[in-house]
């Protein structure tokens, strides 16, 4: 399970260029948009398709009864750091689907329009 965590770090990389790169000289150079596509793509194989399985991992912990408390705090950590993870890959599409379609974002399309109501032309 340590190996999940090492591994998600690889998304790192391409994050700290895409830093570099947006507070420097190159903010508007073509570089930036394969640097943007390879971390969205490294972020979504190593921290969500990885989701499943890590949390796979930490279900069938099996601690004995005298370091219970362990599980517990594996399970709690994991849980908030996967939270984390796919709240801020949600914040990463709505920037594409900005980006993609200005002035639109999933989030204001899905959430401004009361439940149960249809939009009325």
């Amino acid at each position: 399970m340590g190996m999940f965590f090492i591994a998600t770090e690889i998304s790192t990389i391409p994050l700290n260029l895409r830093w570099f790169l947006v507070h420097s000289d190159y903010k508007k150079s073509l570089l930036l948009i394969p640097v943007n596509f390879v971390f969205l793509f490294s972020f979504f194989i190593v921290r969500i398709y990885g989701l499943p399985w890590f949390i796979n991992c930490l279900i069938q912990l099996n601690y004995t009864d005298s370091v219970r408390e362990m599980k517990i705090m594996a399970l709690l950590t994991g849980t908030i750091i996967s939270g984390l993870n796919v709240y801020w890959f949600v914040l990463m599409i709505e920037k594409v689907i900005g980006m993609l379609f200005p002035g639109k974002t999933a989030t204001k399309e899905y959430y401004s329009k009361p439940v149960g109501v249809d939009k009325q032309d």
